[in-house]
């Protein structure tokens, strides 16, 4: 499964507080995987832009994919 954190509401613009949106998308992909659905095939994908956030707690068998050009 594959969720893109902008489809949760990050914006990438580096001056919106995108963590709310992050963490639900990191949240998401964490219980797809505890579920047994595709476990360990969850990834959170950041597409290119600037991403201000504070900390990110990231689940187990979560993937964190970073496009060409992303920054945290």
């Amino acid at each position: 499964m594959v969720i893109d954190c902008k489809s949760l509401g990050a914006v990438g613009d580096g001056c919106s507080d995108d963590t709310a949106a992050l963490q639900a998308a990191m949240d998401r992909a964490a219980a797809v995987s505890d579920a047994g659905h595709g476990a360990g095939q969850a990834r959170v994908v950041l597409p290119a832009g600037t991403y201000r956030c504070g900390t990110l707690r990231i689940g187990s068998h979560t993937h964190l994919h970073l496009e060409a050009g992303p920054g945290i």
